[in-house]
């Protein structure tokens, strides 16, 4: 081959990889997708049986569209790599939580609720509450945590707890 007919097979294959790579760029915004890390972790013993979590997250939207919340579950994994029942709070609950449940802290962020919404390129902090059935030690020996989200329109998210 000469070398003319390779420097226009190697502009043609670097033009080819700049249109990909601009298209892919220029379609990122048009993803619905939350990005973020979990904060802390808070666990209440509630009886011997089950446990209270409480998860403060920050989370960013980077899409070009709001998020709009239709789910935000807890899911645990306990150090035997069994998923127990989890049963989320409702919001006026934790209200009632925090207000008459000193060990449960602070509250340091509202919590997410159906229909509440992230506007594009914003980062909040958030909240949301469980509860486990599993005793508070199993909890806290746990393998793993994380908060999952469900957009209106049924795209999904999660966060994981880094240890």
């Amino acid at each position: 081959m000469s070398k003319r007919l390779l420097l226009f097979v190697a502009l043609g294959v670097a033009i080819v990889g700049l249109v990909l790579f601009l298209s892919v760029e220029g379609t990122k915004g048009q993803r619905i997708r939350l990005d973020g890390k979990i904060l802390k972790v808070r666990t209440v013993a509630l009886d011997e049986t089950h446990t209270l979590v409480i998860v403060d997250f920050r989370v960013t939207n980077p899409s070009d569209f709001p998020f709009v919340f239709r789910d935000a579950n807890v899911v645990v994994e306990d150090a035997k790599g069994g998923t127990p029942e989890v049963i989320p709070v409702a919001k006026r609950d934790m209200e009632r939580v925090f207000e008459f449940q000193k060990l449960a802290g602070p509250k340091f962020n509202d919590m997410v609720a159906i229909k509440d919404q992230i506007k594009s390129h914003a980062t909040v902090d958030r909240m949301v509450a469980a509860s486990v059935a599993l005793p508070e030690a199993d909890v806290e020996a746990r393998k793993s945590l994380k908060v999952h989200f469900v957009e209106l329109d049924g795209k999904e998210s999660e966060l994981l707890e880094k240890k």
